[in-house]
């Protein structure tokens, strides 16, 4: 484009395009101002800022009426076909970002997503009719890059660690307990200090790391030695691993009862304060609509209330 073209196209205001297409086609200065709630000499002061920058009239002024010139009816016709196209376009983005804003994607890890998201989202798109939720059953790091990204809207996921990228707000927290076959020495013990730990093999799912952690510290500082591990990424996998006789498995006792363990498998461990602490998280860079804003707060008084452990118990 030539520069002196380009230069003149910088200088032509769509407010002063619209005021010029309202004066053609209703005639008059007086009746354009009051439809485009204007003083009359705003008006014609934007019609002479137009004709200036295109260095030609535009109107002619009768004391009567008011009507295009050739370049006037050129430019009304071109300018109008402009104007509604750019409206349309305008209007196709509208509806886009309305309808995104009526969809809603929240991430879990497989067993939250499993357990507890089908039917919290059946309830309240049942009850939002018009609002559509979408779930992804992802693991730890994939939820955090999928927040990040703008994948998902927000997640519900054990959220210990500090990161300035997302914030997080509670939901319920879970003791994590042992459970033991039924065939193992520990079956029915309900309560044992760390010691009952030692030779023994202890399997996980890798979010339950930080547990580990915490065990493996603890044994230390008594100068105990720490159990043999074995970890896993499914809860599926642990629980078939359980059900062989290949160890003990660290599990949340929310789990435990969700998957109706037999009566004697739970065994609670002494001397540490076990945890899982849930949140809802979102990405602090993310603009949320108010489907979004709805279904998250939904979230978290559903999953308080369907949890059947609460923080502090």
């Amino acid at each position: 484009m030539p520069i002196a073209m380009r230069n003149t196209l910088q200088r032509i205001d769509l407010a002063e395009l619209e005021t010029f297409i309202a004066v053609a086609e209703l005639g008059s200065f007086r009746a354009a101002a009051a439809q485009l709630n204007l003083s009359q000499p705003s008006v014609s002061g934007r019609i002479q800022r137009l004709e200036t920058a295109l260095h030609t009239k535009l109107l002619i002024r009768t004391t009567r009426h008011v009507e295009p010139t050739a370049d006037g009816a050129l430019l009304l016709a071109e300018a109008t076909r402009a104007l509604a196209s750019l409206g349309d376009l305008v209007e196709s983005f509208l509806q886009r970002a309305g309808q995104a804003r009526q969809r809603v994607s929240i991430a879990a890890t497989p067993l939250i997503a499993a357990l507890y998201m089908p039917a919290l989202i059946r309830d309240y798109c049942a009850r939002y009719t018009d609002v559509e939720v979408q779930l992804l059953d992802l693991r730890y790091p994939e939820i955090l890059n999928a927040l990040d990204s703008g994948e998902a809207d927000m997640a519900v996921v054990s959220f210990d660690r500090a990161d300035d990228r997302f914030s997080a707000t509670p939901i319920a927290s879970d003791e994590v307990v042992m459970v033991v076959p039924e065939t193992h020495a520990l079956f029915g013990a309900g309560r044992i200090g760390l010691e009952k730990l030692v030779g023994e093999t202890l399997m996980l799912i890798d979010q339950y790391q930080p547990m580990l952690e915490m065990i493996n510290t603890a044994m230390e500082a008594r100068r105990l030695k720490p159990p043999r591990t074995t970890t896993v990424s499914d809860v599926t996998t642990l629980t078939g691993m359980l059900d062989a006789g290949l160890g003990i498995a660290l599990l949340s006792h929310n789990v435990t009862k969700r998957r109706r363990a037999p009566e004697g498998t739970v065994v609670h461990l002494d001397g540490l304060n076990l945890r899982r602490n849930y949140s809802l998280v979102v990405s602090r860079r993310a603009e949320h609509g108010t489907a979004a804003l709805s279904f998250g707060d939904y979230v978290c008084k559903a999953l308080a209330d369907r949890w059947p452990l609460r923080p502090g118990e």
